[in-house]
């Protein structure tokens, strides 16, 4: 049973893709986040002297990924394109709590919450407390870009900016390649100008089964995640 739970998490983020911005990418959960007590007040997205401004690309890149680090919690919204589809959402809140809902395929409506050492999950309807840690299995999602990641892209470029939502965002352009250099993509990410939050980043690869993916990130709405078994 141990080994089939864990198989059933793995296969709901294998899901995903090769290779997604590092916040949803195949790293270990990194636990040096803020306390998940903290307000959006308290956070990166009230300092307005860090919003995004025309400089070097690269170095914007820097400065969005350790705004998003920063957050106390967000909302990511996955579509993925290739063979079949693929469409998840992913909750976090600092430091160590996840939520996680599959919408599509075999793993449809199968949810995940992820606090501390606890883990369970939802099938049919039902709870279930997991009798394993699975935590080193899942993704870093304090990363948006990590900074070995970000000094490895290429061709990063900075597109004229656009309101999207009525937000104005600044777009950045960029090519990469996944950690063991078999897939390569291309990105693009559109950034409030006004947080220096992550909006949206939409990444195509070059081969493999997945396609394209779509994350959409809510850095605004409040997230709480409690343990659905006591």
């Amino acid at each position: 049973m141990k080994n089939c739970w864990t198989a059933l998490f793995l296969i709901v983020f294998l899901g995903i893709g090769c290779k997604l911005p590092s916040s949803l990418s195949d790293k270990t959960f990194i636990g040096n986040g803020k306390s998940a007590n903290q307000t959006v007040n308290s956070s990166s997205q009230d300092r307005p002297n860090e919003s995004v401004a025309a400089n070097d690309p690269r170095e914007e890149l820097f400065a969005v990924a350790r705004k998003f680090r920063d957050l106390p919690y967000f909302t990511a919204t996955m579509t993925g394109d290739g063979v079949g589809q693929f469409i998840g959402r992913l909750e976090y809140v600092a430091p160590d709590k996840y939520r996680f809902v599959s919408g599509s395929g075999p793993t449809a409506g199968i949810e995940f919450a992820i606090i501390g050492k606890q883990t369970f999950i939802k099938s049919g309807g039902k709870w279930n407390r997991t009798p394993v840690d699975i935590r080193s299995k899942i993704p870093s999602v304090r990363e948006l870009l990590e900074e070995q990641e970000i000094r490895s892209l290429r061709s990063i470029t900075r597109e004229a900016d656009e309101v999207r939502d009525g937000t104005a965002a600044a777009i950045y352009v960029y090519q990469g390649a996944s950690p063991a250099k078999s897939i390569s993509y291309r990105s693009r990410l559109w950034v409030d100008k006004a947080t220096g939050l992550p909006l949206k980043v939409v990444v195509e690869y070059d081969s493999g089964d997945r396609k394209s993916m779509t994350i959409k990130y809510d850095t605004v709405t409040p997230i709480t995640i409690e343990p659905p078994l006591q």
